[in-house]
C-alpha cells in the first residue's frame, strides 16, 4: 500500500514537473514584436536605416531590389544600420528588419521601406604605373550641379573622407586623373559623387584598379 501510495504521488509530480517544462519550451518559442517606424535616409556613400529598438532583441537587415523579395543583407546589435554597399545609378533597394531574441526567435517583418540610387556612372579610362584617369557621366536627375567629388581608398566599400579631389564643372560629363598614386601593389578604389541643387549625391558605382 505505502509503495502504491509513493508511485502515485512520484507520478503527479513527474506529469507536473513535464507540464512545468512545456509551459516553459512554450514560452520560449514566442517570438519579440516586430521592429516599428523604419526609416530610410541617403547619404552620399550610404544609405542608413534607423528604427523603433525592441528590448532585449538584435536585429536581421533584410535587403532586395523588388518589393516582397528581401534577404538578409546583415545583423545588427542597435537599431540603425549603414549600407555602405556601391550600387550603380538607378538601383532601388528596398529594405525591412527583423528582431531576434536571446532563444534565437524571430518577430516578423517592420514596414518595408525603399529607396533609389541616383548618381554618376564612374569609368576607368587608363592606368599608369603613377596615375589613374576617370571619367562619369551623371542623370539629368540631378540637377544643378557645380562639383563633382572623387573619393578614393584601398579597401572596397570604404571610400570617405577625407575628399581625393572636387573638379568644379557644370558639366554632366566629367574626368579626373589621380597623379598621387603609388606602384606598389596596392589596389585603390574609387567612387565619384556629384553636388548639385539638392546637396551631394549618393555614390558612384565603385572602380577598382591596380597600377
Amino acid at each position: 500500500m505505502i509503495k502504491v501510495t509513493l508511485f502515485r504521488y512520484w507520478r503527479t509530480f513527474c506529469l507536473t514537473f513535464i507540464l512545468f517544462c512545456c509551459s516553459a519550451c512554450g514560452n520560449s518559442t514566442t517570438p519579440p514584436s516586430a521592429p516599428t517606424n523604419l526609416t530610410v535616409s541617403g547619404t552620399a556613400l550610404n544609405i542608413t536605416l534607423s528604427w523603433d529598438a525592441v528590448p532585449g532583441c538584435v536585429y536581421n537587415i533584410d535587403r532586395g531590389t523588388a518589393s516582397a523579395q528581401e534577404a538578409v543583407l546583415a545583423g545588427s546589435y542597435t537599431n540603425s544600420f549603414t549600407d555602405n554597399t556601391p550600387a550603380p545609378s538607378g538601383t532601388t533597394y528596398y529594405y525591412f528588419v527583423t528582431a531576434l531574441d536571446s532563444n534565437s526567435n524571430e518577430s516578423s517583418a517592420s514596414n518595408e521601406v525603399s529607396v533609389t540610387v541616383t548618381a554618376p556612372t564612374l569609368t576607368l579610362v587608363s592606368h599608369t604605373t603613377n596615375s589613374v584617369a576617370l571619367t562619369w557621366t551623371t542623370p539629368p536627375a540631378i540637377t544643378g550641379v557645380t562639383s563633382y567629388n572623387v573619393y578614393r581608398s584601398t579597401a572596397s566599400g570604404a571610400e570617405g573622407l577625407p575628399v581625393l579631389a572636387s573638379p568644379a564643372t557644370a558639366s554632366y560629363t566629367a574626368s579626373y586623373t589621380d597623379n598621387t598614386v603609388a606602384n606598389n601593389g596596392t589596389t585603390y578604389y574609387y567612387r565619384v559623387t556629384a553636388v548639385g541643387t539638392n546637396g551631394e549625391s549618393f555614390g558612384s558605382n565603385e572602380i577598382s584598379v591596380t597600377p
